[in-house]
């Protein structure tokens, strides 16, 4: 049985609002075992909505959503082997229900566009302009490599 777009949603924002009340859990708590394994199951949840997202509506802007949970993630990790102030995690949660709100913004906004919303691509910046495999001369002209001497 195959996937719909309502249950894709339906999981990311519940994961979301589980997230940050996990996040507020770990705030309070100084027990923060359970609540750490089940932040990392809800943001791997948000993470893998948000790819199908991306897949089923041929929207690469949802991939920054699963980027996000992966990122939230890693930090939610440093912070605990860390010991470092429980504060972070009231602003992980605070970031959670931002993303909540750019999601349903995301979701229910019309796009304008048909077909694929693919990412924009950045040019690469080069340091030279001279081919790979080819070499300048004093004189400013191009020979391959091999054959400079």
């Amino acid at each position: 049985m195959a996937t719909t777009e309502q249950q894709i949603f339906q999981r990311l924002s519940d994961s979301l609002k589980a997230a940050a009340e996990c996040c507020d859990k770990l705030a309070a708590e100084p027990k923060t075992g359970p609540n750490y394994v089940r932040l990392r199951r809800h943001l791997s949840l948000i993470e893998g909505a948000a790819r199908q997202a991306a897949h089923w509506r041929e929207d690469s802007r949802w991939l920054k959503v699963g980027l996000d949970a992966a990122h939230c993630h890693a930090k939610a990790g440093d912070w605990l082997r860390s010991h470092a102030p429980r504060l972070y995690f009231t602003k992980l949660a605070a970031s959670l229900r931002q993303i909540y709100i750019s999601t349903e913004r995301l979701r229910t906004m019309p796009t304008g566009r048909m077909g694929a919303i693919l990412p924009i691509p950045h040019h690469a910046h080069t340091k030279s302009l001279v081919p790979v495999g080819w070499t300048k001369s004093n004189s400013g002209l191009l020979m391959p490599s091999a054959g400079a001497a």
